[in-house]
């Protein structure tokens, strides 16, 4: 186990820049995850910590023990790709024990480490069996039964779901959850898709551009995004993004664009004079009315995504702006059909169009 400090990581190749001042912690024995678009310098990061990438500049610190120019065989980390990386002419049994051929154990504890590593990720029946036998997830197992049993104080996954099916996916994201409890060992893990993150990450760090925008708990990064990038990335569907303005009416503060004007929690009657408003609301929070109700927006239904037991439910304003809400499947609901969308006005969140940043909590 061990805690990973990062400090003023900087990557680049030639004149592009893969990671750029990066501070991240990465606290022991939690499971992290690094999500963020293709190119956003996720993997990039994980390689540095691996030793597979050596920094531009900056530092890489195991339990305060700088780590930087070490090789990877010598952090104690063990990494699972989205391939599997299994040697085909081996069996998964030799597969799994070749990471211990330098490790000095006997042959009968070899054995034992091999059958504990294996049962863990319930891969026990498939060690005699070589990888071209095994389907994707039956050799994704075995990667991780490879990684398992050396024991390292910190696990790097670099999308190892990637390539599965999404039922397939679902149970090994729960066992790998399952699998990090178990094994109370520091785990990062590099991912584009949003849903996998919120569900199996203890904290999430969204990144971009080579920097992250923000480091919390799912429900946190969720709930209270702030940068207009994590509320528009994290989340399916994204949050529902209105530039606007505020304005005040009898002590009331209003959200005001063309053709929506809707009330706003008097926490925000600090920013009341800010100039350039993004208005925020999840498609959860989107009410939505088939006949005219006050302070609602109306609009038409323009797709309808139908999930079985509810709808997500895709409608365009006067001016042309898609929102995005969600109904109850059993609702039927017409393409072009006249609805009016009505916010939940505690939900919102408001950033600053320019900076992009969240203006208030």
């Amino acid at each position: 186990m061990a805690k990973i400090d990062i400090e003023k990581l900087h990557k680049s190749y030639g004149a592009h820049v893969a990671v750029s001042g990066l501070d991240l912690e990465l606290p022991d024995q939690e499971l992290v995850v690094l999500l963020g678009p293709s190119g956003c310098g996720k993997t990039t990061t994980l390689n540095c910590i691996a030793g597979l990438e050596t920094p531009t500049s900056g530092r890489i610190l195991f339990d305060g023990d700088n780590v930087t120019s070490l090789p990877p065989h010598k952090r104690n980390v063990a990494m699972v790709f989205q391939s599997s990386m299994l040697y085909p002419h081996l069996t998964a049994r030799q597969n799994i024990s070749v990471s211990l051929r330098h490790s000095g154990l006997s042959k009968d504890d070899l054995a034992k480490r091999v059958a504990w590593a294996s049962q863990i990720v319930n891969a026990d029946k498939l060690l005699d069996k070589l990888p071209g036998h095994l389907s994707g997830g039956e050799r994704q197992r075995v990667a991780m039964a490879k990684a398992i049993v050396r024991q390292p104080a910190v696990f790097l996954l670099d999308e190892p779901f990637a390539a599965l099916d999404a039922a397939l996916r679902s149970v090994l994201r729960a066992e790998l959850v399952s699998l990090q409890r178990r094994l109370t060992t520091t785990m990062v893990m590099v991912t584009h898709d949003q849903i996998e993150a919120m569900t199996i990450g203890d904290k999430v760090a969204v990144m971009r551009d080579g920097k992250v925008e923000q480091l919390g708990a799912p429900s946190e990064v969720y709930k209270n995004p702030r940068t207009l990038f994590v509320a528009g990335f994290v989340g399916s569907p994204p949050m529902n993004l209105l530039p606007g303005r505020l304005s005040t009416e009898a002590d009331a503060l209003y959200f005001e664009a063309e053709g929506f004007r809707v009330p706003v929690p008097k926490r925000f009657a600090s920013v009341a004079g800010t100039n350039g408003v993004t208005y925020g609301i999840r498609p959860e929070h989107l009410e939505v009315s088939y006949e005219e109700v006050p302070a609602a927006c109306p609009a038409k239904v323009f797709a309808l995504e139908q999930l079985g037991r509810e709808s997500i439910l895709i409608a365009v304003d006067g001016r042309g702006t898609k929102l995005t809400t969600i109904v109850a499947a059993e609702r039927t609901t017409q393409i072009g059909e006249r609805i009016w969308l009505r916010p939940k006005a505690a939900e919102c969140a408001l950033f600053d169009t320019g900076s992009e940043r969240a203006l208030a909590p």
